[in-house]
């Protein structure tokens, strides 16, 4: 996907909700003997679940996002999108569900959370 189109596709899904977006990537979930429908909403998440372990093995372990997570330039959501989807466009993904979608679901998320990273200590919280 072209830099241009994948910011387009970022900000595209990032307008929308969370459960917009889970529900989507559950329309690139392939059962046996049929197709899911576009905004089917059985299992909701399930796809999603069993995407998690590898997603996690990429973002947070190898790529280190408790550790990255402090660089000013991951505080636009767009911009963190874009560069999640090009370190997962790196690494075959399951289902053929568009990294810039998986990207966006995470950002949602949130990153901290889905990683488990804690607090970030601030350079505010020593002043008084």
């Amino acid at each position: 996907m072209e830099s241009n189109e994948q910011t387009q596709a970022a900000q595209a899904y990032l307008a929308r909700s969370l459960d917009e977006l889970l529900v989507e990537l559950e329309s690139y979930k392939e059962e046996p003997g049929r197709l899911m429908r576009s905004g089917a909403t059985r299992g909701l998440g399930s796809l999603w679940n069993s995407l998690q372990p590898s997603l996690r093995q990429k973002i947070c372990v190898e790529w280190n996002w408790c550790e990255r997570r402090q660089d000013y330039t991951f505080q636009n959501q767009e911009t963190l999108a874009i560069v999640l989807a090009e370190i997962l466009s790196n690494r075959f993904m399951p289902q053929n569900a568009p990294v810039v979608l998986l990207a966006s679901i995470m950002v949602k998320l949130g990153l901290d959370k889905f990683c488990d990273c804690g607090k970030v200590p601030s350079a505010a919280a020593g002043a008084t």
